[in-house]
């Protein structure tokens, strides 16, 4: 070695190195000549092997030309013929010892190059590998299978787990069982055995916990792979990466949390929610939207927005999806018509906004949908019930009118106060039933109790009510009312209800005639005292016969037997029940 090294510093192939070799090539012939030597040759040798290792081969090779063309005058020197067989011998010898040397020298200055360039490289290797360990974020180390323990850990290992490499080393094959977290032992205990049971040198990523010093837990990824193996082929270290992925699983279970919040107000909000491309295209939807138009998301999904609107409204959509499109509005809000699966017409209030990229490019359109049929249904029912109450108030009042006119016909002031305030007592309960059931008619038998509230202690016994089921409409609910009213009242003064044994009874029925269907009522009283014609037509009997007959169409019968009052009204059914609500027993 200390021979390579003082090879190593010799000046070649420059000019110095050339003076030295001329000067030692110099120096043996000068030897050779002035001093008789043994052997022609003798002070050459050093001189090749001297030029060689200073000039190289050329060097080397030049002296030994110069020995060979020098050596018919050493010969003769001692009186040697350079034809003699000693002289050819001895000349062959130095030219092929003298190639040797220069072979061998430039071998041995080859190798020791070589070897000069591997250290080199080694060296920087080594520092390269150094720095970048010592510079990357990442801990790496080299396990030793056979010790279980790590040969190598890099420092990283003080500012990802809090325990210097010294500390590390000292767990020795108590590292894992001491820092892995305990739900993650099985996985790597499990990958462990699978790298000494396979052949693979490179092992799949890792994600594990380890105890830090403080207490803590880190999330760490590792990369493997097999770095030596023994005699038998058998995993002997493993090299590995392990990067703090901490902040990442971190995000990771923030943005599950957010997804799953997101995806849980997408599934179960009332509101429907449609996310679709820039075309109209849809990409997703929740069940409220499904709801709304009927269609489940695949058949969504082949179809655009635009089949789903109203024929009569897709213009107005999109006019405003253009603008929006085109950036010259954030958002848009429309009341329109949409298409439901089964074909009918979806009333909905529709919010539409555009969703942009980084970049700021349009990329999907989400459009919130709430159903507004019902709400619309019962706006039209509200503006229907105003115009209703608007026409039954005319015609109400234009039935007090009738009946202040006809009772202030008839009798003095105080007894017109008295009566009038009766009449409207009895048309006030026949309107207090229709309010009650949202003017959508009323039960006869109701009707009938109601205006006999005042004798509703003799209901079910003196005042005997039958007939079947039958809802009548505000029309004959008024002029009934009335009617009864008036029945009521004259029997409790002058009829069957005046005495104590009298008895009244009501009945109606619907008959089937030829052509029509037929609602009959009749009145009828018994045991009271015997009935007096009127000398006059009042206002009562007015209400009873021909208002009656007026307002439904009736034909009335009103008559003053001996047994007591009869009164029978007969009208069509049509003009009497609700719409489609007569129900018969």
């Amino acid at each position: 070695m200390i021979f390579d090294e003082w090879l190593s510093r010799l000046p070649r192939r420059d000019g110095l190195g050339w003076s030295l070799c001329l000067a030692i090539l110099t120096a043996a012939i000068a030897l050779r000549l002035v001093f008789p030597l043994a052997g022609p040759f003798i002070t050459l040798y050093p001189a090749i092997l001297f030029c060689t290792l200073i000039g190289g081969t050329r060097a080397g090779f030049l002296a030994l030309a110069v020995g060979l063309l020098l050596s018919p005058f050493a010969f003769a020197s001692e009186g040697i013929s350079v034809l003699s067989p000693w002289a050819i011998v001895s000349w062959l010898a130095f030219a092929a010892f003298g190639y040797a040397i220069v072979m061998a020298i430039d071998f041995q200055q080859r190798t020791l190059e070589k070897s000069r360039q591997l250290t080199e490289q080694f060296r920087r290797q080594q520092y390269f590998t150094d720095h970048v360990i010592s510079a990357a974020p990442s801990l790496t180390y080299i396990y030793d299978v056979q010790g279980g323990s790590n040969a190598f850990v890099s420092p990283q290992c003080e500012e990802i787990l809090g325990y210097p490499a010294e500390e590390i080393a000292a767990m020795g094959p108590e590292l894992m069982p001491r820092l892995l977290h305990p739900e993650d032992a099985p996985r790597v205990a499990a990958r462990f055995a699978d790298l000494l049971a396979g052949g693979d040198d490179l092992l799949p990523e890792l994600e594990y916990r380890m105890r830090r010093k403080d207490g803590s837990f880190v999330w760490l990824l590792s990369r493997d792979r097999v770095f030596t193996r023994d005699a038998e082929g058998k995993a002997a270290q493993i090299l590995g990466v392990a990067t703090d992925i901490t902040a990442r699983k971190r995000f990771e279970e923030q943005l599950l949390a957010s997804e799953e919040r997101f995806r849980g107000i997408f599934e179960n909000a009332p509101t429907g929610i449609s996310i679709s491309d820039i075309l109209g295209n849809f990409v997703q939807c929740n069940p409220a939207y499904e709801k709304i138009l009927g269609y489940g998301l695949e058949e969504l999904r082949n179809a655009s927005f635009t089949m789903l609107v109203h024929p009569e409204d897709r213009a107005a959509n999109l006019a405003e999806m253009e603008r929006l499109v085109r950036g010259e509005i954030r958002y848009f809000e429309i009341f329109n018509r949409s298409v439901h699966k089964s074909g009918r017409t979806v009333w909905v209030h529709k919010f539409v906004l555009l969703l942009k990229d980084r970049q700021g490019q349009p990329v999907n359109i989400v459009a919130l949908l709430t159903d507004m049929t019902e709400r619309k249904r019962q706006e039209e029912q509200i503006r229907l019930l105003m115009r209703e109450v608007n026409h039954r108030s005319k015609n109400l009042l234009a039935v007090v009118q009738s009946v202040a006119r006809q009772t202030a016909a008839y009798g003095d002031p105080q007894s017109f106060a008295q009566r009038f305030s009766e009449r409207l007592q009895g048309l006030s309960a026949s309107h207090d039933l229709l309010v009650h059931n949202s003017w959508q008619g009323v039960g006869l038998d109701e009707l009938v109790r109601s205006q006999l509230a005042h004798f509703k202690d003799l209901v079910g016994g003196r005042i005997a009510v039958s007939g079947p089921e039958l809802r009548v409409n505000a029309t004959t609910a008024q002029s009934l009312g009335m009617a009864l009213h008036e029945l009521s009242v004259n029997a409790g003064k002058y009829g069957a209800l005046s005495n104590d044994s009298g008895t009244v009874r009501i009945d109606w029925q619907v008959e089937d005639q030829p052509g029509e269907k037929r609602f009959t009522i009749v009145w009828r009283e018994s045991g009271g005292p015997k009935p007096e014609v009127p000398g006059r037509n009042g206002l009562g009997r007015l209400i009873l016969t021909r208002l009656a007959e007026q307002s439904l169409g009736a034909k009335v019968t009103l008559s003053f037997a001996e047994e007591g009052v009869s009164w029978t009204l007969s009208a069509p059914l049509a003009n009497v029940a609700e719409s489609g609500l007569f129900v018969p027993l």
